[in-house]
């Protein structure tokens, strides 16, 4: 279950951080990887895996480092002038679900035929 604190800071977070798709700003490293080593293979070349670990990572705070995200897109979009101080800090408005009736006949217990 989560928090209503944490549910509000994840919106707030979500909000923020939304922006029309760009697919020209990602980039497939792992697609590269791959047709790089298929090109090789291709070409006669020996592929190689390295099939050794990395050093282990540190666990994440993700409260922390969330409530960090959220101040730090607050602080850059009141520097821009994208949005007030007051604004940044309002909390997001609740959605209310509204009850949905199934149709007639629809759902119950299955294969009662």
């Amino acid at each position: 279950m989560v928090s209503e604190p944490e549910m509000q800071m994840a919106t707030a977070l979500v909000q923020m951080l939304r922006a029309p798709f760009d697919p020209a700003v990602y980039h497939d490293a792992y697609r590269e990887a791959l047709m790089a080593m298929i090109t090789a293979k291709l070409e006669g070349g020996e592929v190689v895996v390295d099939t050794e670990q990395g050093p282990a990572t540190q666990t994440v705070d993700l409260m922390a480092a969330l409530k960090a995200s959220i101040e730090a897109t607050q602080a850059r979009r009141t520097a821009d002038g994208t949005s007030t101080p007051a604004e940044a800090e309002a909390p997001p408005a609740k959605a209310k679900r509204a009850a949905v009736k199934a149709p007639a006949g629809a759902g119950g217990k299955r294969g009662a035929s």
